[in-house]
């Protein structure tokens, strides 16, 4: 028999479900309530689609600390789980910035809103600071910077301080943030 791969990540999503049953239904409620703060978007879709990358993550979380607990790491698994992890920070800071200045706007206009802003405020402010990173290899509002940036990689490797400069004015500037996982 020929296993697609459309077919395996079909059951990929299907078995984190399975294990995130309750989580798989806060997403699919968030994403009615979203859309009632931005009718006729269809953000409802896009809530939902990151829901399922969410549930997914977690359960390769699972099985990511299955591995290490047996000592037997995987780094394309965790490598996956990054690419994941990326595409779900810049799908909901695309959705929370749409739904943020679309609140905004109703507060000018002294309509009901559905959500208080200095929440959408602070979680797009979380975001950002790792979405720019993330997705533009450079630091968030780096314009505001009076000079060049001392960085330092923690851990220290081998107990040498990791230093490297982050100029903002170097045409070849780039912030590339480490890798690695948390669990």
């Amino acid at each position: 028999m020929h296993v697609t791969v459309s077919q395996l990540l079909q059951t990929a999503f299907a078995m984190a479900n399975g294990s995130y049953p309750s989580l798989a239904d806060q997403w699919t409620a968030a994403s009615y309530r979203v859309d009632s703060a931005m009718i006729g978007t269809m953000v409802f879709a896009k809530v939902q689609d990151l829901g399922r990358i969410d549930v997914l993550s977690r359960a390769l979380e699972d099985d990511e600390r299955e591995r290490l607990a047996s000592g037997q790491a995987d780094l394309h698994a965790t490598n996956n789980l990054a690419l994941l992890s990326a595409a779900f920070i810049g799908g909901m800071y695309a959705v929370v910035r749409a739904l943020r200045d679309r609140e905004q706007r109703k507060m000018q206009g002294n309509i009901a809103r559905v959500f208080p802003a200095p929440d959408l405020d602070r979680l797009l402010h979380d975001l950002e600071l790792v979405r720019v990173p993330l997705e533009k290899f450079e630091l968030q509002q780096e314009r505001k910077l009076e000079g060049p940036l001392q960085m330092f990689a923690v851990p220290y490797v081998d107990g040498n301080d990791d230093v490297s400069t982050y100029d903002r004015a170097d045409p070849h500037r780039a912030l590339i943030l480490p890798t690695a996982s948390a669990l």
